[in-house]
């Protein structure tokens, strides 16, 4: 088993390769800020810890085996709020990711990707679950790389989802030396294998 390694500290984001269209998605969790933030009307900070648990028991045991079980295409067509999110095509959206991002950054800069804006493509990708959470971050070949959580549908507004998350204040508190487990490093083959006790001896 390979040894727990601290990977909080900048990162560059992985080169882009060519899309295939036929290979189930890969969802790579290295760029995920796990943490919450405020940034004028967005927020994906969450109610209390029962609601984070179930939020984050809901993408670990059904939105990410939903989304490799699929290619982006077939993600696509079973779903048209999964797309891509262009800069040109989406200036509002793009501009407000960027800015949500930029934020992140500032605030916890060992956090940083470093070679995030320099893409050629200007683009980010936006996975929409069943449950209404958006997943945001960017498409490369066939992975998903996730950047962060859209918990309320604040990047694009939807008048319908009257959730009153202005006053959430609890998140996961960020520390510096933290030990990220990469999780592609062990199987889990059942649903309990994300629970504290085998993630505890996971760790040791």
């Amino acid at each position: 088993m390979k040894k727990p390694c601290n990977l909080i500290k900048a990162k560059n984001l992985v080169q882009a390769k060519p899309e295939l269209s036929n290979v189930k998605i890969k969802f790579i969790w290295e760029y995920f800020i796990f943490t919450s933030i405020h940034y004028k009307n967005f927020t994906n900070f969450f109610k209390n810890e029962e609601h984070y648990i179930n939020s984050m028991s809901n993408l670990y045991k059904k939105i990410v085996p939903w989304v490799e079980g699929l290619t982006f295409e077939e993600m696509e067509k079973e779903n048209k709020h999964c797309h891509i999110i262009e800069k040109d095509k989406n200036p509002s959206q793009y501009s407000l990711i960027k800015k949500i991002l930029e934020e992140y950054f500032k605030i916890y800069p060992k956090l940083e990707i470093k070679n995030l804006f320099d893409d050629e493509e200007q683009s980010f990708y936006q996975i929409a679950s069943q449950s209404g959470v958006r997943l945001i971050g960017k498409r490369v070949g066939n992975k998903f790389l996730l950047f962060f959580i859209d918990c309320y549908h604040l990047i694009y507004l939807d008048e319908n989802f009257t959730e009153d998350y202005k006053n959430y204040k609890h998140t996961i508190e960020y520390k510096e030396n933290i030990t990220i487990l990469k999780l592609d490093d062990f199987c889990f083959e059942q649903e309990e294998c994300l629970e504290c006790e085998v993630l505890e001896k996971i760790t040791k």
